[in-house]
């Protein structure tokens, strides 16, 4: 029913009303009563007062009824509007975070995911090991212990980054909890962007309250495309936002419900990779427009995170109050072991269901790549990045020796990539050839090294450059 017909109900009734009273309260007067216009006067008083507490806990007067009559859209304000508009909003919300349960659930393999002719997804949840971070402390302050990272000594440059000394390690997510704003710094692999996958996931899900994070709407957009927009025209970072989830769900009023959250202090604003932004002068712009966003909605109790590697950040740095930088640290032996133990059920159960024979090759899978890993220092220092030991995992999986040289590794990789491959090609139907890794390689390198030159840091290009390119190589 229209808002506005029901006013006009609302009014007719009470016009009845009043009539009714009135002619009820005649019919008992005396007739030779002569100061009868006193209760008239007193019928019409609780008459208006009665309207008057109508109209205030409706919205709606009798003037308001008048003037818009003639309107057939309702008016932004009206009460019963804002009503079904909240009713909308929320409706909306729920169908967003579904789309953000669907979207990050499972891990995402690019590629080295087939095993056994079965294309591998391991929910991200089951997957997930917590990280720690050192905070950054004041001069004077000392660690003891050795910084380290992807099991290496961190270079001159990345000590200068880093700047002041680090605190002892700490729980991430206890950070999050702790403070309006973090910066995660860490190595390639680290776990930067799968961390904020994970708060994505466990908010989309109603488990914010299970983190002590409350009940917050989850936004995870990659910095790099906030450059993109802002290379192409002046935009401010709420309205990126919005365009970026528009364009992947463009039903949804995304706007309006980024809009509610952050006036309500309830959004959780997740920023990817701020290394990503090659130019260092769009960098800078960046860095400044995500400390303004920063600083204007912390106020209303509204949280943030952003990610970047360590070498390039020193130099858009940026602050504000309540706004605290950690860096990552390795996966210790607690956290290697938890995620082969992980890995080996998971892939085991993937590949061969929820059997017992499933379950013994997990145990002997988790004893021999925790072997290998604890046998060799090469091996360790490598499995100390988790991309890396996924790395680590997934060859050993398949077979293969497990380098102890990071240059070793990629390469080994790439030729394990290529396997996965002709498996991937193979699903449903048989390949008609194997690739050659050699030839393959020798194609696919000088292709790859044009990619990242031409688009630094981030290796996206589009479908018919690439085409062009590789008919030129």
């Amino acid at each position: 029913m229209n808002n506005y017909l029901k006013a006009f109900i609302i009014f007719a009734l009470l016009l009845m009303t009043t009539v009714v009273l009135f002619i009820l309260a005649a019919s008992l007067l005396p007739p030779d009563t002569q100061p009868w216009a006193s209760w008239v006067v007193a019928i019409f008083g609780t008459a208006a007062a009665f309207f008057a507490a109508v109209s205030q806990a409706t919205g709606y007067t009798l003037r308001d009824f008048l003037e818009r009559r003639g309107t057939e859209e309702p008016q932004p304000g009206d009460p019963l509007v804002e009503q079904d508009r909240l009713g909308n909003l929320a409706a909306s919300t729920d169908r967003y975070l579904q789309y953000l349960v669907e979207r990050y659930q499972y891990l995402d393999f690019k590629g080295m995911g087939i095993s056994e002719r079965v294309p591998l997804r391991l929910p991200l949840l089951e997957m997930y090991i917590p990280l720690k971070g050192r905070v950054e402390i004041p001069r004077g302050e000392t660690w003891s212990a050795e910084v380290r990272l992807a099991g290496r000594k961190l270079r001159a440059d990345e000590e200068e980054d880093l700047g002041r000394g680090l605190s002892e390690p700490q729980p991430v997510l206890d950070l999050m909890r702790e403070n309006d704003g973090l910066i995660i710094l860490g190595d390639p692999g680290a776990g930067k962007t799968t961390f904020l996958k994970y708060l994505t996931l466990k908010l989309a899900q109603g488990d914010g309250e299970e983190l002590d994070l409350g009940a917050r709407l989850p936004l995870l957009v990659p910095l790099s495309a906030y450059a993109t927009a802002l290379a192409e025209k002046n935009v401010r970072l709420d309205e990126f936002i919005a365009d970026y989830f528009c364009e992947r769900v463009a039903d949804l009023p995304i706007d309006k419900m980024l809009e509610a959250a952050l006036e309500q202090g309830r959004a959780l604003v997740l920023l990817d990779g701020l290394d990503e932004v090659r130019d260092l002068r769009l960098r800078h712009t960046v860095s400044d427009r995500v400390a303004d966003f920063y600083s204007f909605h912390r106020r209303a109790g509204n949280k943030f995170a952003l990610s970047s590697r360590i070498v390039g950040y020193r130099e858009v740095r940026p602050t504000a109050e309540g706004l605290v930088e950690c860096t990552l640290v390795d996966f210790g032996e607690e956290e290697i072991e938890a995620f082969v133990d992980r890995w080996t059920t998971a892939i085991e159960r993937a590949a061969r269901g929820e059997t017992g024979f499933a379950a013994e090759e997990a145990q002997r899978e988790r004893a021999e790549l925790i072997e290998a890993v604890r046998r060799n220092p090469g091996v360790r220092g490598l499995a100390a990045n988790p991309l890396l030991l996924t790395i680590l995992a997934l060859m050993k999986r398949q077979g293969v020796k497990l380098p102890e040289r990071r240059v070793q590794l990629y390469h080994k990789y790439v030729e394990t990539l290529l396997s996965s491959w002709n498996l991937a090609r193979g699903l449903g139907r048989p390949p008609t050839r194997d690739l050659d890794v050699v030839q393959t390689v020798r194609i696919l390198a000088p292709l790859a090294l044009w990619m990242h030159e031409k688009s630094p840091g981030v290796g996206l290009v589009k479908r018919e450059d690439a085409k062009r390119k590789l008919a030129e190589v």
